[in-house]
């Protein structure tokens, strides 16, 4: 067996997906340890992981291009701002 490093505090291993509803949404950052995320939740319906890392593209791109973009920039934060009123 394969040593991945120290042991994960929580794993989402088969066993814990069980015990969560079928309405649960299993997210994570990405890179994952075999420790912290096994394999066998990859087919888990509730596993969201790998389209959570697609989408995360391009709204960091979305975002780079706003504050790039000086006219988008200022827009974005006359929007965003909490101190605007």
């Amino acid at each position: 067996m394969a040593n991945y490093g120290t042991p994960a505090f929580w794993t989402a291993n088969g066993q814990a997906l069980n015990r969560l509803p079928m309405s649960a949404i299993v997210l994570h950052p990405l890179p994952r340890t075999q420790n912290e995320l096994p394999y066998e939740t990859d087919e888990d319906p509730r596993s969201r992981y790998f389209r959570q890392a697609q989408y995360g593209e391009p709204v960091r791109m979305a975002l780079l291009f706003v504050l790039a973009n000086k006219k988008h920039r200022e827009k974005f934060l006359q929007k965003t701002n909490p101190l605007t009123f």
